[in-house]
């Protein structure tokens, strides 16, 4: 969508810092602002909208000055305005542009002032500058923030602080919509002021008769993001049916997720908000535009930095071209996330005889980039696990586990924050082969696979060994009939005696899944605090950034204590229990479980992927990071 010439730091946060929330006038707070329903928001919620309301003091009254200013003449004079204050923070800005090279930019051209460079028209990014991103991790909550976003705007509009303009939300899925639904029902039972939704597709009629609509309510649009374009079809909405003359409160929830079309789509969602604002969430971040106009950053780096979130440790062994590995290379590497995924296991099952109810069930999500290749990455993982299950004497056994030992010995730093992995090397020893087969393939004894389809499903197939009762693994494609049919000729399949979805119960108390198998097809929409182990087969290339991190995001969740959702050692600093709980525990065992282990097809990718959003954390783009030396424990230092 941008010119990316040079990485960009986050400015609009910076300006909504140097604003004191407190001193504003009780016109521009929200009284209880942080109640929603019989749940109220957490602290960086809470600051979250803080800063939005100090960003939009600041934009809407010292900038435009309304309502003395109200304008359109004068709502561009004050993009101008705020761009040219922009500047004076960070000169790189200037880049942030966007050129007809962009399909959406010919149309819509008349629209905006432009100049000619190299042959191309060049819209400034002054045009683009009335948004505000919320960076925020993926199980931070940001569906409670929106609700209360909406709410906000609507008490602004009726004070008078800002323009009256209708609310459209967007996002990219129907269950996402229906998720959104969900929450605003919550909101509307202990809110006198409801929230009323109307599909966007009834936009005239609910704006210009033909729909009742009860004025003392919020009235909030809501569509699909991804079927805006440029014309009407059957489901498609062109964005000149409802433009509104610009003049939308436009709220975005992971619309950057779609297809190629989406950089149009971005066009037209700046377009419908010219004379409007557009606010933009996402757990992932990466076109410039959006970094520098984020108001509120609670990435995955600051969730975890602030107890939030599971510590991230990205293996260092790089399993590149993995599929072109001798089948004992591959062995080793699986048997390694095996081994360490029974360890796991055990010290949870050490952890629950001090409190049954102690955080989760551990489990491994492995996700491969091709599915129905010839020895696809899928089909590898699958003849792998099969071949240690039915194996009881491995010989890759020994170097597997020394090879982890190794790797955790000599490192235990983290990807975010100052902690760092407590490792107790007897403990991970103490698994055998016989604990790989308890821990992760539920069975005493080995035994091969064999398969169990669920009648009506096409997108799971449930994996068992034939020596045990429960299943150990799920698998979760796009089309499990062809797979089956192509990849399983010599295993037996099996059907299920009931119809539930595997993949939807993960999160029971019950659920005997150790293993879940798939693409990309199931990186997103889905939460769970079970994740510890995860693998990225030949994944971590090209385009791959924001499905690494959205991956990543699905195993963050951690929950010590039910409705509890920070590590233990940042719980027992608010919490008794918590403190007498952690007392009990033994630290490597609260360090394993509180850890997602990430190994990876291309470790330099992966690691580049994390440390790209670190560097926001200060106004300069430095960082300081400060490590004790436990070599000089016993010196006196000068500090």
């Amino acid at each position: 969508m941008v010119n990316e010439d040079r990485k960009q730091n986050i400015i609009y946060e910076a300006i909504a810092n140097e604003l004191d929330y407190e001193s504003l006038p009780r016109s521009w707070q929200l009284s209880n602002i942080q109640f929603f329903s019989s749940k109220t928001l957490f602290d960086y919620q809470i600051d979250a909208l803080k800063n939005i309301t100090k960003f939009l003091k600041y934009f809407y009254e010292d900038i435009y000055e309304f309502p003395k200013h109200d304008r359109y003449e004068d709502f561009v004079d004050a993009k101008k305005k705020f761009y040219d204050e922009l500047l004076k923070r960070n000169k790189d800005i200037e880049t942030l542009e966007i050129s007809d090279d962009n399909k959406a930019v010919a149309n819509l051209l008349q629209y905006y002032d432009y100049t000619t460079k190299k042959g191309k028209k060049v819209i400034s990014f002054y045009n683009f500058v009335n948004r505000a991103g919320f960076w925020m991790a993926t199980g931070s909550g940001k569906t409670l923030v929106i609700i209360k976003l909406i709410e906000l705007l609507d008490y602004l509009m009726k004070n008078g602080k800002i323009p009256k303009n209708d609310i459209l939300f967007l996002t990219y899925r129907d269950d996402l919509i229906e998720q959104f639904k969900k929450h605003v029902v919550e909101y509307n039972e202990y809110h006198g002021r409801k929230i009323n939704i109307y599909d966007l597709r009834d936009y005239d009629k609910v704006k210009y008769g033909g729909v009742l609509i009860n004025k003392g309510d919020i009235n909030v649009f809501v569509y699909r993001s991804d079927l805006i374009s440029e014309e009407t079809k059957e489901k498609t909405l062109s964005y000149a049916d409802f433009e509104n003359n610009g003049k939308w409160y436009l709220i975005l929830d992971e619309a950057h997720k779609g297809d190629k079309e989406d950089s149009k789509r971005q066009v037209y969602y700046s377009f419908i908000t010219r004379f409007g604002f557009l606010f933009n969430f996402s757990a992932t971040f990466t076109d410039p535009w959006d970094i520098v106009t984020t108001v509120f950053n609670f990435n995955l780096d600051r969730f975890i930095e602030k107890g939030y979130g599971k510590n991230v440790y990205v293996s260092q062994k790089n399993l590149d071209k993995f599929d072109e590995f001798d089948e004992n290379e591959k062995e080793k590497v699986v048997l390694k996330a095996l081994i360490l995924l029974s360890a796991i296991k055990k010290a949870k099952e050490n952890i629950s005889s001090v409190g049954r109810d102690l955080y989760h069930n551990p489990m491994m999500v492995i996700y491969g980039n091709s599915v129905n290749t010839d020895d696809s990455d899928l089909q590898i993982i699958f003849n792998i696990l099969d071949r240690i299950a039915t194996n009881s004497n491995l010989k890759n056994f020994n170097d597997a586990m020394n090879d982890l030992i190794d790797e955790l010995r000599n490192n235990r730093r983290y990807v975010f924050g100052s902690d760092e992995f407590v490792l107790n090397e007897e403990f991970i020893k103490s698994i055998n082969y016989n604990g790989i087969l308890k821990y992760v393939y539920n069975s005493d004894t080995h035994g091969k696979i064999e398969a169990i389809k669920i009648p009506g499903n096409e997108e799971e197939l449930v994996l068992k060994l034939k020596t045990s009762d429960s299943p150990f693994a799920l698998i979760k494609i796009g089309d499990i009939g062809k797979w089956v049919k192509e990849k399983l000729k010599n295993y037996e399949i099996s059907e299920s005696y009931d119809n539930q979805s595997t993949f939807n119960r993960l999160n029971e108390d019950n659920s005997s899944i150790n293993i879940l198998l798939g693409s990309r097809s199931f990186y997103e929409g889905w939460d769970s605090n079970r994740p510890n182990v995860m693998m990225f087969i030949n994944i971590g290339k090209g385009d791959s950034k924001k499905y690494i991190l959205q991956s990543i995001g699905r195993g963050e969740r951690i929950e010590p204590l039910k409705n509890m959702r920070k590590r233990l050692r940042f719980l027992a600093n608010e919490n008794a229990l918590a403190k007498q709980l952690k007392d009990k525990l033994n630290d490597y065992e609260i360090s394993m479980i509180e850890s997602l282990f990430v190994f990876g097809t291309n470790v330099d990718n992966i690691t580049k992927i994390m440390d790209s959003i670190k560097y926001e954390r200060s106004k300069s783009g430095f960082i300081l990071e400060l490590y004790k030396n436990k070599d000089t424990e016993k010196y006196k230092l000068l500090i």
